[in-house]
């Protein structure tokens, strides 16, 4: 179809373009002869000397050079910020800077000039450009968590800005502009006396000075200027013992090329930077060895046929191992010390030894098996730290009851019996009013439940149902039925049995909610058809078009969101098993209120119900208690028609399940129109279709290339390598190509050849858009079009000298594009905006999952939480917390 251009494309694009080109140089002008510090240390000064000592004294710029390794350059460094006076900027050239040219020029003039009039921008970073020609933004945030350390970038590119062209960060490139010799200095000092003069290598040296930076709050900023051509020190740095020990690190992801794990030798171990902190997980190199101790001891009493492994634990039942214990007194001279995992050896037929220190098969390297008088010991060979206890069980403790299994990630299970007579475990609850509901297709179970209640004088309201699609009806009526308000146990259709343990797992579950005022409803560890013990404390995430269920750890203190109560770990949780006792019946009487019918997901109710509780804010403590016989419920729920639509969700992730279904009629009108995250679907598949065009249009003819092109150009600013803009609408590109005879007629009948046909996409031409022809790209099961391709032949590839990853594929871009889309196509666009009217991000639907954030106030910060709101986020397809 051929027509004409639309007029209000051409209206747009005239009034966004001034009569002249802008350029960097035209928009920062040099700043008028002032001093400036520039600083060189590395082993390139050879290939930069001419062109870098012309610049400097064309500038008057005093020039600072030591020609060397760069592991000797930040004594340099320290010495030379001593030896300055005055206040003049410094500008540091990065180590590992590969050419100098007139961009590099232009991006150290107007830093320095940026930095010269804002003293918001006490450092000032750039964009570069590598050996490999990746363009790279450079506006980095550091996480510190749990023994790691991680460079990533913002959500959707940067949360605050300086000016019209600067994005504050973290870090940013290696060649910086510091505002002043004095801020310099104060920089470098910290590190001084430290280990920094000799450090082992210099890009771990920089990672120390921007987290030095950063508990100063110093305010660093990436500014768009033109590139500095440097590789990045990210792919160059190393978790060295100073970094390991100076920040209590076993892992660091500088870069996606550079993800590193090193584990604590002893004398990094002894000198550690204080203790450990209340809420500080296990070094994960130390719970990996621990998690190897256990399943070598379960194997080995396995082999001997018969036998289980009982972990020692506080009454009330077996809780999962804790680590705790090991980091409890620090280092020690020659040696970590603590309390190890302590596990008896138990044997059906009275005590059994463990086996001995030279009949150990499958021993790793990382462990050392030593023989005691009471037993074998297994012993971190980096720590010489005693890590796992082997004993005998004498007498009656000899005796294996009610054997369970305790399942530890990427490990088959490991047969474990709890260490208390079940006997002996409370579970009474006596003197607390009680009220059950229960609805089950299993009338073993309702009998059960039936006349354990009746012995306790509790009342229950059950339902014998042909099939579980009953319960919602019979739920809605028993809720308007409550009364009083005393506590309400809703038991789970999955519950396989009844029986003594599981009455005394129950009413242990009520005496723990009753001593706990922190929480609204008490959830249970489950017991599997195999017999094996499953924690149940999960994290709800409805967000963006999401909803996400991932498994908490239990807690090894207060500090990590739970604590120990009578030996065993509890969470506070979103949700836990399908039964949960709720502390009142006012609790529960809401939730179950209209609650829904659901033919293609008959349990889906029971995510309803915790969709509900985590809305009233209504807190699950989940326990190590005794388990129920109960099967889990997430393998049972799904995404129906009608949870998808009323809760406002296209894709699930219900533990290791992946789940997708498209709301119809979703595209880009919910951001237009109600301020909301572009449905997720709706960006999946502009995504894909980007990647697929790219594919196409570029094995078409190896003189095709692909340019990103007005709102998708943006994105390169914005995290593109992560995904589209959350509120974008479509995709712009320019497929171009080096071949004189390309025109839109030939373009159009490759649309019509079958390769093109295989996207499932639909061209249709229009002329008059300049020297280029626009093809607009729409999908059939889509109301808004889903892309915009400018086409046009004869076109140099030279020009775009440059490459960036963008949708997950890669694309080429040049200086020229990119100051013109940057600076005269969008006018320095550092603020977000959505909406044909360019609205700054905010929601109009407020309570919807997608809401946009309210970025209005342009002083305070405008940026996502994390990845989360990305189709692609990678968090989002991993079940570990």
């Amino acid at each position: 179809i051929t027509t004409q251009w639309p007029v209000w494309r051409v209206l747009e694009r005239a009034a966004a373009s001034p009569a002249d080109e802008a350029s960097l140089r035209r928009v920062a002008p040099a700043p008028p002869r002032r001093e400036v510090e520039l600083v060189f240390c590395g082993r390139g000064w050879r290939g930069l000397r001419a062109e870098a000592g012309a610049f400097a004294e064309a500038k008057g710029w005093r020039l600072h050079v030591l020609r060397a390794e760069p592991r000797a350059c930040a004594r340099f460094y320290q010495e030379l910020s001593a030896d300055l006076r005055g206040e003049a900027p410094v500008v540091v050239l990065s180590p590992w800077l590969r050419a100098w040219d007139g961009q590099t020029e232009a991006a150290l003039v107007a830093g320095a000039k940026l930095s010269a009039d804002s003293e918001a921008l006490e450092v000032v970073g750039f964009p570069t450009v590598d050996d490999a020609k990746f363009w790279s933004f450079n506006v980095w945030r550091i996480q510190r968590a749990g023994w790691a350390l991680e460079y990533r970038a913002y959500p959707t590119g940067y949360a605050e800005t300086e000016g019209d062209r600067c994005f504050r960060c973290e870090a940013t490139s290696a060649t910086r502009v510091f505002r002043s010799v004095s801020l310099w200095r104060r920089l470098l000092a910290r590190l001084r006396g430290r280990g920094a003069e000799a450090p082992e290598d210099l890009g771990s040296w920089l990672v120390d000075l921007d987290l030095q930076a950063r508990e100063m709050d110093v305010r660093i900023h990436t500014c768009m200027t033109s590139p500095v051509r440097e590789r990045s020190y990210l792919d160059d740095a190393s978790l060295t013992p100073t970094l390991a020990t100076r920040y209590r690190l076993e892992r660091a992801r500088f870069s996606s090329a550079n993800d590193v794990e090193r584990c604590l030798g002893l004398q990094e171990w002894r000198s550690l930077r204080g203790a450990a902190s209340s809420g500080e997980p296990p070094p994960p190199c130390l719970a990996r060895e621990a998690t190897q101790a256990l399943a070598l001891a379960a194997g080995w009493w396995a082999a001997a046929g018969g036998r289980k492994l009982r972990m020692e634990a506080g009454p009330g039942g077996l809780a999962p191992p804790s680590l705790r214990g090991l980091l409890a007194d620090g280092p020690a001279a020659g040696a970590a010390r603590g309390s190890p995992l302590v596990v008896r050896a138990c044997c059906h037929d009275g005590a059994c030894a463990p086996p001995r220190e030279g009949s150990l098969p499958g021993l790793p390297p990382e462990l050392r098996a030593r023989s005691s008088t009471e037993g074998l010991a297994l012993v971190s060979a980096r720590l010489n730290l005693t890590i796992l206890e082997l004993r005998s069980c004498e007498g009656a403790a000899a005796e294996v009851q009610a054997p369970l299994q305790l399942v530890l990630p990427h490990l088959a299970p490991l047969e474990l019996a709890p260490w208390k007579d079940p006997q002996t475990t409370p579970g009474l609850a006596n003197g607390i009013d009680v009220q059950l509901l229960l609805c089950s297709e299993n009338e073993d179970v309702v009998n059960g439940v039936r006349r354990f209640a009746g012995e306790r004088g509790w009342r229950l309201r059950s339902l014998v149902a042909d099939h579980v699609s009953a319960c919602p009806d019979f739920l809605r009526q028993s809720g308007e039925q409550l009364q009083g308000e005393g506590m309400v146990v809703l038991l789970s259709p999955l519950l396989r049995e009844w029986d003594t343990q599981a009455g005394r797992s129950l009413a242990h579950g009520i005496e723990l909610l009753a001593a706990d005022l922190s929480a609204s409803a008490f959830g249970f560890p489950l017991l599997g058809r195999d017999r094996a013990w499953q924690w149940s404390a999960r994290k709800i995430r409805h967000q963006y078009w999401k909803l996400q269920y991932r498994t908490l750890p239990p807690p090894q203190d207060d500090a990590q969101g739970g604590h120990i109560r009578e030996g065993l770990f509890c969470s506070i949780a979103d949700a836990g098993s399908g039964t949960r006792v709720f502390r009142s019946a006012a609790a529960l009487r809401p939730l179950l209120e209209r609650l829904p019918d659901d033919p293609e997901g008959p349990l889906n109710w029971l995510l309803d119900l915790d969709l509900r509780a985590q809305a009233a804010g209504l807190r699950t403590l989940v326990c190590s208690s005794r388990a129920l016989p109960e099967d889990d419920y997430l393998p049972h729920a799904n995404l129906s028609a009608r949870f998808a639509e009323e809760h406002q969700v296209e894709a699930a992730r219900l533990l290791g399940r992946r789940l997708e279904r498209c709301l119809p009629g979703s595209n880009w009108f919910a951001v237009a129109q109600r301020g909301l995250v572009a449905p997720w679907c709706f960006r999946r598949d502009v995504q894909r279709t980007f990647r697929a065009v790219h594919e196409w249009w570029t094995a078409q003819d190896p003189a095709n290339f692909v340019i990103p092109e007005e709102g998708t150009f943006l994105a390169l600013f914005r995290n593109g390598a992560t995904g589209i803009m959350p509120w974008d609408s479509d995709f712009d590109v320019k497929l171009y190509s080096e071949r004189e005879d390309l025109s839109i007629k030939s373009f159009m009948n490759r649309t019509r050849e079958p390769a093109f046909a295989e996207l499932g996409l639909e061209a249709y031409a229009y002329d008059g858009c300049g020297q280029d022809s626009y093809v607009l790209l729409r999908r059939a099961n889509i109301t808004h079009h889903i892309g915009d391709a400018y086409v046009r032949g004869g076109q140099r590839v030279e020009e775009q000298p440059w490459r960036a990853r963008l949708f997950g594929t890669e694309v080429v871009i040049g200086p020229e594009h990119m100051e013109h889309i940057f600076f005269t196509r969008y006018r320095t666009p550092v603020q977000k905006l959505f909406g044909a009217d360019g609205l700054p991000l905010q929601c109009v639907q407020n309570g919807h999952n997608a809401c946009l954030p309210d970025c209005r106030d342009e002083s305070l910060p405008c940026e996502f939480e994390d990845d989360f709101v990305h189709v692609d986020d990678p968090s989002w397809w991993r079940d570990e917390p």
